[in-house]
């Protein structure tokens, strides 16, 4: 019961809402280094992390997996994929032995139907998801902006942005950040 309070807004389910949960989810164990679901399959289900350690991110044609975001039991997987009737938007890989559960869309479509305060509780996950991705997209987007930039200049140089050294910090400088400089066609970079 703890699991599906945690991942579904930690309010306390009802004893019929907990059942009906129960009855639908699919409950399997997932080596480490198994792929859990991969962006090329149709997402049918939402899932959820209930043991364990599971790495999203993406897998090239050749196997390798570019991690991007590691969860630790309970957590939601992909909670909004198999709404859209789309793939799914990761790659998911266990990083340890973990067990998940799979609750298929269609079987949930009926359940949220007979009980729809679980429905308000599924779209308070969802945003709270929403939520923690908007600030991990800020924190990729802003923390250590200017140091990032300043390593991506010195290993590539300007001349690959396809843009003239003096553009590029002039789009660096605004908002008066102004820790870059361009001199001809030399570029330097201001620490601190």
């Amino acid at each position: 019961a703890a699991l599906w309070q945690a991942l579904w807004s930690g309010e306390r389910l009802t004893a019929t809402e907990l059942g009906a949960l129960q009855a639908a989810a699919h409950s399997r164990s997932v080596c480490a280094g198994e792929m859990v679901f991969t962006r090329h399959e149709p997402a049918r289900d939402l899932v959820m992390l209930c043991r364990g350690d599971v790495g999203l991110g993406q897998r090239s044609a050749d196997g390798l997996f570019q991690l991007e975001r590691a969860l630790h039991g309970p957590a939601w997987l992909d909670a909004s994929s198999a709404w859209l009737g789309e793939g799914y938007a990761r790659d998911a890989r266990a990083l340890t032995v973990a067990t998940v559960l799979e609750l298929p869309c269609s079987t949930l479509r009926t359940v949220l139907e007979r009980q729809p305060a679980l429905a308000i509780r599924l779209l308070t996950a969802l945003a709270w998801q929403i939520h923690d991705l908007a600030e991990t997209a800020h924190d990729l987007m802003h923390k250590e902006a200017d140091s990032r930039l300043a390593a991506w200049l010195m290993q590539h140089g300007a001349d690959s942005t396809a843009s003239a050294p003096q553009t590029v910090v002039r789009r660096q400088n605004e908002g008066g950040r102004g820790r870059c400089t361009a001199e001809g066609q030399t570029d330097r970079v201001r620490r601190g």
